[in-house]
Parts: C-alpha cells; sequence; structure tokens
C-alpha cells in the first residue's frame, strides 16, 4: 500500500494569536489524492460503511482510516461512506474525500454492511436488507457478568449482526458469554507509522519553552481518569519544578455540537482569542450553557475534592481544539512524557502512537484490557491499580449508560506520581526503554498491515455470498 506521509517536517510556532508562522500552504500538509471511485463491476466488493466520520475522536478516526485505506489503495473494493453524524468538525479536505465516498453508487441491499461504532448508539446496528453485516466495535469495558443489564440489551441489539469484529482477544472473551463464538472475529486496529515516526519535528507550544512537558491526549472524560492525573502531577512536583502538564482534550470548553472547525486556525480563521488557557485562571475559558463538558467547573470540582493546592504546583494547561491526524504528530514531538490514567480502553491508540515516536508512556497497566495487547505488560512505565471501583453516577450520566452495573480498576495515584518523577528525573532511561518498545510496535502495529486482514476477510465474504 503506498503511505501519504506528512511530507518535509517543518518548525512550526504555536503564537498567543490565530496564527501559525510557517505555513504557507496548507494543502501541502492536509490534502491527499482522492481516487474518484469506481463504479460496480461483476468481481468488484461491495461494502456499505456506516460511521461517525466527521469528527477527531476514535471512532471516527478509525472509520476514516478505514475508508481511506481501502478506497485509496484496494480497487477491487467498491466502498461507500454513509456517515452517521452530521458534519461536525472537520476540515475541507477531508470532507471533501469523504463526499466522495458518500457518492459511490451501489446496490446497498447486495452490499456487505460494515458498521463501526459504540455498542450505546443503536442506530448504527445493522437494521437494512443487506448481503452480509458486519459491526466492529470498541468495548472499552464490560461487566464481568453479561447476564444483565447492559449485557442483555446489548445482545439483543446484536442478534441480526452476522459477524463481530473486535480490536482484542480480552474484547473478545467478554463478548463470547453474550454472543455466539462463530460471529466473534479479533481484527486489531494500528498506528499510522509513516506519521508517527521517531524525528517529527515538535511544534513550540505556548507556555512550555524550556520545561519538561508531560502531555495528556484524551477527552474530558471521567473514565480518562484525569483526576487521578492532575492529583499525581500536584504529589510529583513542586512549583518550583520545571515541567508543565498540558491537557490536549481537542474539545469540551464548549457544548457538544458548538465546536470550531478543525485546522480553521491553521489559515488564520479561528476567532480571535488565546489557544492555550492556564486552568487555574478559569475565568480565561469561555463556555456556553451548563453539561458534563464544563471544564472550569469539572476542574475546580477536582481540585477541591481532590485537595489540590495549585499555589504549590506547576503549571497546567489546556489545548481544547480538534486537531488534524496529520498535524497531531508534531504536538505529541513537543512533548517528553504520554501520560494516561484511563479506567478501561480496548486499544489507547494516543499510546502506541507515543511509543512509535519514541516518546515514553505512564499508563495503568491493563491485564484485565485490550491494552495489554498492544503495549507489553513488562514496559516499565506502567503502573498497577488500586483495587476495583463501582461505575457511579458521574461515569455513566452523560456518558454512556452502557457502563452500569460495571467495575472499573481505580488508578494507584501515588504509584503514578513516582512513575512520573522517575521519568522526570532519568529521561535518558526513558528513552532508551521506549526505544526498545517504539520498535516492536512499528514492527507489530503498523496500520497498512492491520488493514489487511480486513480487506482479506471482506474478499473472502464476498466470495462465499457471490
Amino acid at each position: 500500500m503506498k503511505k501519504s506521509d506528512v511530507g518535509s517536517p517543518r518548525q512550526l510556532r504555536f503564537l498567543s494569536d490565530p496564527t501559525l508562522a510557517g505555513i504557507t500552504d496548507p494543502k501541502s500538509i492536509l490534502a491527499r489524492t482522492v481516487r474518484l471511485p469506481q463504479l460496480n463491476s461483476g468481481n468488484q466488493v461491495n461494502v456499505l460503511l456506516k460511521t461517525y466520520l466527521h469528527y477527531f475522536g476514535g471512532y471516527a478516526s478509525h472509520g476514516r482510516e478505514v475508508l481511506f485505506g481501502i478506497g485509496d489503495n484496494y480497487s477491487h473494493i467498491n466502498i461507500k461512506a454513509r456517515p452517521l453524524m452530521t458534519p461536525v468538525d472537520i476540515d475541507v479536505f477531508t470532507e471533501q474525500r469523504i463526499n466522495a465516498y458518500a457518492n459511490v453508487r451501489l446496490n446497498e441491499e447486495q452490499a456487505i454492511h460494515l458498521n463501526i461504532s459504540c455498542p450505546a448508539h443503536s442506530q448504527s446496528y445493522p437494521n437494512e436488507k443487506c448481503r452480509r453485516s458486519i459491526f466492529w466495535t470498541m468495548t472499552e469495558t464490560l461487566p464481568m457478568s453479561l447476564d444483565k443489564e447492559p449485557g442483555n440489551y446489548i445482545s439483543k441489539w446484536l442478534q441480526p449482526v452476522d459477524e463481530i469484529w473486535l480490536p482484542s482477544h480480552y474484547d473478545k472473551q467478554r463478548f463470547e458469554s453474550i454472543c455466539a463464538g462463530s460471529k466473534l472475529k479479533v481484527m486489531n486496529l494500528g498506528v499510522r507509522t509513516d506519521l508517527f515516526h521517531p524525528g517529527v519535528s515538535p511544534i513550540e507550544i505556548l507556555n512550555t519553552k524550556d520545561k519538561f512537558v508531560f502531555l495528556v491526549d484524551s477527552t474530558w472524560s471521567p473514565r480518562k481518569g484525569i483526576k487521578y492525573i492532575l492529583k499525581a502531577f500536584s504529589l510529583a512536583f513542586k512549583r518550583s519544578d520545571p515541567v508543565v502538564l498540558l491537557l490536549m482534550t481537542k474539545y469540551g470548553t464548549r457544548p457538544y455540537g458548538y465546536l470550531y472547525p478543525v485546522c480553521s486556525w491553521l489559515w488564520g480563521k479561528l476567532r480571535k482569542q488565546k489557544y492555550l488557557h492556564k486552568l487555574p485562571g478559569i475565568d480565561l475559558i469561555e463556555y456556553y450553557g451548563d453539561s458534563y463538558w464544563n471544564i472550569p467547573n469539572s476542574f475546580k470540582r477536582i481540585v477541591e475534592e481532590e485537595k489540590i493546592d495549585l499555589s504549590q504546583t506547576p503549571e497546567i494547561c489546556l489545548l481544547d481544539i480538534p486537531i488534524h491526524e496529520k498535524i497531531l504528530p508534531h504536538f505529541y514531538a513537543s512533548a517528553h512524557c504520554l501520560v494516561g490514567a484511563s479506567l478501561g480502553e480496548s486499544t489507547w491508540l494516543p499510546g502506541i502512537q507515543a511509543l512509535s515516536m519514541g516518546i515514553p508512556v505512564i499508563q495503568m497497566r491493563q491485564n484485565w484490557g485490550g491494552c495489554g495487547e498492544y503495549i507489553d505488560t513488562m514496559y516499565p512505565y506502567l503502573y498497577d491499580n488500586d483495587g476495583m471501583i463501582d461505575a457511579d453516577e458521574e461515569l455513566t450520566k452523560g456518558t454512556s449508560d452502557y457502563y452500569a452495573n460495571q467495575q472499573f480498576p481505580k488508578p494507584d495515584v501515588m504509584a503514578l506520581a513516582r512513575r512520573m518523577r522517575l521519568v522526570f528525573d532519568d529521561y535518558a532511561t526513558a528513552k532508551q526503554e521506549t526505544k526498545l518498545a517504539g520498535d516492536v510496535v512499528r514492527a507489530n502495529w503498523d496500520w497498512d498491515e492491520k488493514l489487511k486482514p480486513v480487506v482479506k476477510r471482506l474478499e473472502e465474504i464476498h466470495g462465499t455470498i457471490s
């Protein structure tokens, strides 16, 4: 498969006004050639892809990689896109590519329907006539017993599905109690190693110059464990330490659905405001309405509940704009370490992306989750959980109702703090350990290679139903 690289590394300066120096032609970074999809022919595999495509969350990113990876490179597969969301925050070039595939002509009743979605969003489940239905999902975690809610209604949702694809063997084991084993197949995800690799040039980010940057790349969600990271950071470092915690939430200070277009800031169209906000200065963050995504209120509550003394804590910064996948590696390259405390993941793509770039990673050891399939559990900067906690209202309300009746591992805050301090104090060793882990990631989890079993299975299905 032909790869599309970011292009020649360039130094991007992150300024306090809506301008990025060094960008003269955004198309040179964002645009890719759109292959005009072929019309139907007798030997083509016809696929209808139903998934999120218009924002920069995990499912949408996964959906675009499948759509463009297959559509741009496998001419014998005639793939049509049916986005599950109204366009929200993608750039114009990506939208043009999606529209090209949305306009493909095929007989949908005679096509393979491939649905990529989370279990909670029933609109993505196949309820239409088709040749074969496939559901590709990421579960994050599921209850130990699936004979009660939500396992029983997930089981009902999945009854019409012919196959269920899951990104890890852990997920497959969880689903075996509610689905016939013959339906379940492991289809691993992967890393765009042509984008996430050592040597990517960093972006100079405001407020981080000459400081050791701990980066958090996640949505502002209770499941992502941000409160544990904030607490650990306050325990590991004092105000005088030359460190900064950069929270890259992509979005969150505005209500869902009111998001600035991705990369509109790239050519100076973003509204006049600073990109990077100091969280203790809550008044700097503009917010409309009252919802879970009110980061200022959530931050103040965490500080109060966890008894974090901000006067003794190094700088904490927030970057709350969506970032294009091709520019994301440059933000990663500006950090010294990626930190996670997620309570449940099927893959934790940010972690394997960072490792692929040679950036040290700190995350809870997830022998119980799919993350352990992608990151060697012996990697020295993983830490153990401190028992289990029940999913409370904060974890379920406004996020995912199917978290109900589940237990999540509780991150060990002191262990996390010790790992952060260890990476800071002996960065040379951390880089050496990570080089070895990164070599493994690039060898085993390259997205081009992981897409081949997907294509092969679609070909097999086509052969059995032709």
